[in-house]
């Protein structure tokens, strides 16, 4: 049994461009800077709110205190790690888009993070190291 949910965004240019990974070489972890919104309330913004806006982001799963819930198919695209000049990990050239899954945290009212939010992130990243095979500590 999964420690996350899977209910997905529609396909859309701006958030899931249904477009496959090229392999998974690495996970990104990331915070929402979106106080007291929860994983729920992300759903409904990348499904919604962003294409709307006419905006490009996402990540494949958001946890937050109560759930973990993975909103693109860990298969995909996700636009989390990359603004067209990427800079960062050299395995993860020319577009991390296409090489990791994204991973974001739901942060509380307050700006901290839920020990509960903390602990279920722990468990998606023990469950995505295993299946993707990669190396806790590295990767």
């Amino acid at each position: 049994m999964s420690v996350w949910t899977e209910k997905f965004i529609r396909v859309n240019k701006y958030s899931r461009p249904g477009l496959k990974l090229k392999g998974v070489k690495k996970l990104v972890l990331h915070w929402t800077a979106n106080p007291g919104a929860s994983a729920a309330n992300h759903f409904t913004y990348f499904d919604r709110t962003i294409i709307q806006a006419q905006r490009y982001a996402s990540a494949h799963i958001f946890v937050d205190k109560n759930e973990a819930l993975c909103i693109i198919p860990l298969d995909e695209v996700a636009y989390h790690a990359n603004d067209g000049t990427y800079r960062g990990v050299p395995e993860l050239k020319p577009n991390a888009n296409f090489l990791s899954i994204g991973v974001e945290m739901c942060v509380e009212k307050d700006g901290t993070f839920h020990p509960d939010t903390i602990s279920r992130t722990e468990d998606v990243f023990v469950e995505l190291c295993k299946t993707f095979k990669l190396d806790p500590i590295k990767d």
